[in-house]
C-alpha cells in the first residue's frame, strides 16, 4: 500500500497530467469474443508500456509479458485462440453434422427423441426438397398452451432432392444464463467469430454466408435469446433462454440462387 500511497501522491503533485504510452503489433483481425465487429477491427499484442509525466519523466513500467508466456503461464488461457479456425466439413451441432444421409440422421434421431416428422416443404429456398423433424414445435411458447419444459431440445434438418442432409438447426431451453459463458464456450469449440450481433437476439456467426431464404446467414449461426414475452416480464418471472445453432452446407447452398 505504501508504494501506491507514494505513486497517487505525485500524480496528485502533476495535477495527474500523464501519458500512457503502449507499444503493440497487430497479430491478427476481427475480435475472437464477437464483442466488436467491422471490417477494420483487429487483434494486438502489447509489447510494453511506459507511464510518464507531462515532462517526459518515467513514474511507472508495468512488467508485460509476451503473449505466448503468458498464455503458457496463464490458468485461464485465452479459449479463442487455442481453437482451431471455423470448418464446415468437420464441425457439428450437438453432434449433427450435414452431408449425411437422410435416413440415417431419420434413425439417429428416433433414437433420441422418439418420433419424428417429415414434409416436402422446401422451406423458402430451392435447393431444399424437405423437412425433417423431431419434437419441432415443442421449444415454441404459443399462447394458450403449457410452456415447454425447461431443456426441451428441438431438431429440424433439410435435406435435397438426393435425400442428403444440407443443413440442420438444433434448439435447447435453458434456465436463464448469461450469454458470455455461452459464447465462450462456442469460441472455444468452433474459432474465432466472425460476425456478432447484439441485441434482444444475440447473435454469432462462423464461415461463409448463404442466402437460404430467410436472408444471408453464415455456415453456422448461433442465436441466443430470452424466451419469454412481455407478460412474464412484467411479472419479473425469470424466463428461460433459448439457443440455436443451425449449420448450413454452405458450398452447396451458394449453387442456387432464388
Amino acid at each position: 500500500k505504501e508504494p501506491a500511497r507514494e505513486f497517487d501522491a505525485r500524480l496528485n503533485t502533476l495535477g495527474r497530467n500523464v501519458t500512457n504510452e503502449i507499444r503493440f503489433r497487430v497479430i491478427g483481425k476481427g475480435d475472437p469474443t464477437g464483442s466488436v465487429t467491422g471490417a477494420l477491427v483487429v487483434r494486438a499484442e502489447i509489447l510494453g508500456a511506459r507511464l510518464l509525466d507531462r515532462a517526459g519523466a518515467v513514474l511507472f513500467t508495468p512488467k508485460v509479458l509476451p503473449y505466448a508466456d503468458a498464455v503458457a503461464g496463464s490458468s485461464d488461457k485465452p479459449t479463442a485462440e487455442a481453437a482451431p479456425s471455423f470448418d464446415p466439413a468437420t464441425s457439428d451441432v450437438a453432434g449433427f453434422r450435414v452431408g449425411v444421409k437422410l435416413k440415417d440422421l431419420d434413425a439417429t434421431l428416433q433414437r433420441l427423441y422418439g418420433k419424428t416428422g417429415r414434409s416436402s416443404s422446401n422451406s423458402g429456398f430451392a435447393g431444399y426438397a424437405g423437412v425433417l423433424s423431431a419434437n419441432q414445435m415443442g421449444c415454441m411458447s404459443i399462447i394458450g398452451r403449457p410452456s415447454p419444459p425447461m431443456g426441451t431440445v428441438c431438431v429440424v434438418a433439410y435435406f435435397d432432392k438426393d435425400e442428403v442432409v444440407r443443413a440442420i438447426k438444433v434448439e435447447r431451453l435453458f434456465p436463464a444464463v448469461a450469454d458470455e459463458p455461452y459464447r465462450r464456450a462456442l469460441v472455444a469449440k468452433y474459432g474465432p467469430v466472425e460476425d456478432a450481433k447484439g441485441g434482444a437476439v444475440f447473435l454469432l456467426g462462423w464461415g461463409q454466408k448463404v442466402d437460404i431464404g430467410g436472408g444471408p446467414q453464415h455456415a453456422l449461426t448461433a442465436n441466443f435469446h430470452y424466451d419469454n414475452d412481455f407478460m412474464g416480464r412484467s411479472g419479473n418471472s425469470i424466463g428461460w433462454v433459448s439457443i440455436t445453432l443451425h449449420l448450413v452446407d454452405a458450398a452447396w447452398a451458394s449453387t442456387f440462387s432464388k
